[in-house]
């Protein structure tokens, strides 16, 4: 499906706002199953109106670019920010009763939802509102089910005005439920799982900060409770949920992803006993680099300029690939001559970001990372680009006999100074290339570097 393809379809299901047309249109991963290539379309008016906080007023659309199905629409992808949305009613409109509109929305997830009338159910309805209390739209909620069981997160979510008018419709992605061909047994009783639950978690009095975030496009107040939460004994243990086939617990929202670190992880057989075995194992526990199926992590191996900025991108910022995927954001464009299709573009983008890069230069990522290339990101990256200019001819470079063929000497310099990159045998080896296990020592070096220096690597 082309883009023009996929914006008519859009219009002939839903109404854009008058006065709006497509600004932006770019073919991307699906960030709940990157197999899958969808359209991100975002209409909008030129010059744009604009929400509290500068947000222009814009209708966003994403599309299976294989199969056409819609998978996403926001009628006013900033609505609730400050001002009403561009939507209002025509002269002469009606309000519609709940059920009404209700049977609409059944319509509406007939027509869209493949195999509707089997897999999804309605399964809440909430009065005529937005958020409870401003009676602002109708809203509701098919769950989906496999088998009889319902899918946690899989479901339909819809919001109508009170007129009628579709404001938000979201399909529910969850990889691999098409592929789940045999029966559904649960193996471990309930009893047996409540019971396991209630020796790892504890009741909890407390209060409790709710709302202030958008639920279906709409604004929730925030709120301040006295309630009862449940909490692991262990706080440092992850949320897990019980396998019911295995009864094993398994971890789903690891808290590895914030920084936490997974101690219990295994040393890789070719790690054991390497030099920076510490280094390694710690950017490990940290998923900065992740062992292959064979329980490899290949210290050894020389890694590409692109790989050297993921790593880094993942050190500071664990959920950097999240970024360049949401609406709104307007049209994803190549950077540093890297394109949106790119395994490294994230990255790369993550990189521009915080200037460790230049955005207008031409990187190549597939290239091997060389020692010299290395000094100077690092200098970059630790913000002293200005200070290697005047190092040019510091003492510290005559240690290497290779020291004429250093192109950047006021980089290479800084970055011995600061203990990141050492000699090799006499030499600097500034054609050398960077192993995994180089970065990872690096990488361990700019930690122990926060708070010495004159401005941290990142927030």
């Amino acid at each position: 499906m082309t883009a023009d393809e996929a914006k008519k379809l859009v219009e002939q299901v839903f109404t854009i706002p008058k006065g709006r047309t497509l600004l932006y249109s770019s073919l991307d991963s699906d960030y709940a199953d990157p197999e899958r290539k969808l359209w991100r379309l975002t209409w909008g008016e030129q010059p744009g109106r604009l929400y509290a906080g500068g947000f222009s007023s814009q209708t966003i659309a994403e599309v299976d670019a294989l199969t056409g199905q819609i998978l996403e629409f926001r009628m006013e992808e900033y609505a609730g920010m400050g001002e009403e949305d561009a939507s209002s009613p025509p002269a002469g409109a009606v309000k519609l009763s709940q059920a009404t509109v209700r049977q609409k929305a059944i319509e509406l997830v007939n027509a869209l939802a493949p195999n509707a009338s089997r897999d999804y159910k309605l399964a809440e309805q909430k009065e005529a509102n937005s958020n409870n209390q401003n009676k602002k739209s109708y809203g509701y909620h098919f769950t989906r089910f496999v088998q009889g069981i319902p899918v946690s997160n899989g479901g339909i979510s819809l919001s109508f005005d009170l007129y009628g008018n579709l404001k938000y419709y979201s399909f529910g992605r969850t990889p691999g439920l098409d592929q789940i061909t045999g029966p559904s047994t649960a193996k471990m009783a309930k009893e047996e799982a409540l019971k396991a639950y209630r020796d790892l978690y504890v009741m909890k009095l407390q209060y409790m900060n709710t709302g202030g975030h958008f639920v279906d496009n709409n604004y929730i107040e925030q709120k301040t409770w006295l309630a009862y939460g449940a909490e692991s004994k262990n706080p440092d243990r992850p949320f897990q949920v019980i396998d019911a086939v295995s009864g094993q617990w398994v971890t789903t929202y690891d808290n590895i992803r914030y920084g936490d670190g997974n101690p219990s992880v295994t040393i890789p057989a070719d790690v054991k006993g390497h030099p920076a075995e510490q280094d390694l194992m710690t950017l490990i526990q940290h998923r900065v680099i992740v062992p292959d199926e064979s329980g490899n992590a290949k210290p050894n191996q020389e890694i590409t300029v692109g790989e050297w900025l993921g790593m880094m991108a993942q050190a500071v910022t664990p959920y950097y690939k999240d970024y360049g995927g949401y609406y709104g954001m307007g049209e994803r464009k190549p950077v540093s001559g890297v394109p949106v299709d790119s395994p490294y573009y994230n990255a790369v983008a993550y990189a521009a970001q915080y200037k460790w890069i230049e955005r207008d230069a031409v990187l190549k990522v597939d290239s091997k990372l060389t020692r010299e290339e290395l000094a100077v990101m690092l200098t970059t990256i630790v913000k002293y680009n200005k200070l290697a200019g005047f190092l040019a001819e510091d003492e510290s470079l005559n240690q290497f006999s290779d020291k004429s063929l250093i192109g950047s000497k006021g980089e290479v310099a800084l970055t011995v100074k600061l203990g990141l990159l050492q000699g090799q045998n006499g030499k600097f080896n500034p054609q050398g290339t960077v192993t995994k296990a180089d970065a990872a020592t690096v990488i361990m070096q700019l930690v122990k570097l926060q708070g010495k220096t004159d401005q941290t690597v990142a927030q």
